[in-house]
């Protein structure tokens, strides 16, 4: 712990623009997941599925802390907690990155009958 406060010492800056950063797109995904669900299921049910999907959202974030709090007990150190984390962090990139090709597809085969 005290090699990242030291750490955040000597590279002030740079933490602070990462704070910066990473607050802009953590306040953002909330929303853009609004965006993205009512893109794919607008319509009367879009209320439901909505309300679903916050309401598994927030359950798996709890269970989430608790499960990397177990990780932090059992190895004494936050790496492998910070890796699993950055592990998860490309996964949903790419399933990101997939369902919006996907979507992009299924609108050009649309378009052109």
């Amino acid at each position: 712990m005290c090699r990242v406060f030291y750490g955040c010492i000597l590279l002030g800056g740079l933490c602070l623009t990462y704070a910066v950063i990473y607050g802009i797109g953590f306040s953002c995904a909330f929303t853009m997941i609004q965006l993205m669900i009512a893109e794919l299921f607008a319509g009367p049910t879009y209320g439901r599925i909505l309300g679903v999907y916050v309401f598994i959202d927030k359950l798996v974030g709890a269970m989430g802390i608790a499960a990397l709090a177990q990780l932090r007990v059992m190895s004494d150190n936050y790496y492998p907690v910070i890796n699993m984390m950055i592990g998860l962090c490309v996964a949903a990139f790419v399933c990101v990155y997939v369902s919006q090709r996907t979507t992009v597809q299924v609108r050009a085969a649309d378009a052109t009958t």
